[in-house]
Order: structure tokens, then sequence, then C-alpha cells
């Protein structure tokens, strides 16, 4: 588990996560009409899932931690809420680069 949320959660070790967000969920490339809506709804929803996921192991690390290894808890805390926070925001901004896509296509 502590592998697998230190692989997932901490951009030293795995910027992937957040790296799909400033890529495909990027504002601009959204209303630059670079990624189909529909893959964009999609990657969306993945990452949410992906996350919420994430949340829980977290979670569910932190009640089989042994004592020893609190300051790596807290670091993949740490992390995750930054993740969360990051993604959180991409998804909010992607969504509404493509309400405003719409709109523009409306014209």
């Amino acid at each position: 588990l502590q592998q697998t949320l230190q692989g997932s959660v901490v951009p030293m070790v795995n910027p992937g996560p957040i790296r799909v967000c400033e890529t495909f969920l990027s504002p601009s490339a959204i209303l630059e009409g670079q990624y189909p809506k529909e893959d964009v709804l999609q990657l969306i929803s993945a990452m949410e899932t992906f996350v919420k996921k994430c949340g829980f192991a977290v979670k569910l690390n932190q009640y089989v931690m042994e004592e020893k290894h609190q300051k790596f808890s807290m670091m993949i805390e740490k992390s995750y809420n930054q993740l969360n926070a990051t993604v959180e925001a991409a998804c909010s901004g992607a969504k509404k680069a493509l309400e405003q896509r719409a709109k523009q296509l409306d014209k």
C-alpha cells in the first residue's frame, strides 16, 4: 500500500496524474478544441475517481501504519492534499472551458 501511495500521490516520484491534468485538462487546449468533449468528460471522471480512491488509500494507510512510520504517513497525506487540490482545480477549469467552448460553437 505504501509503495502504491508513494507512486500515485507524491509528485516527485510520479508526476503522471498532475501532468495528465496539465496536458489534457488545460482550459486553453479545450477552448482550442484539441480534444473531443466526450474524451475530456471521461478523463475528468477518471481523475476524480482516481483522487477519491487515493484518499481512501491514504486513510487506510494511516489506520494500518506503524507509529515509527508517522513521518512517511504525514508526507503522504500532505502530498495527497496537494494532488487533490490540483486535480480538483484542473477538473473545475476543464468543465468551465467546456461550457465556454459550447457557447462559442453555438454562436
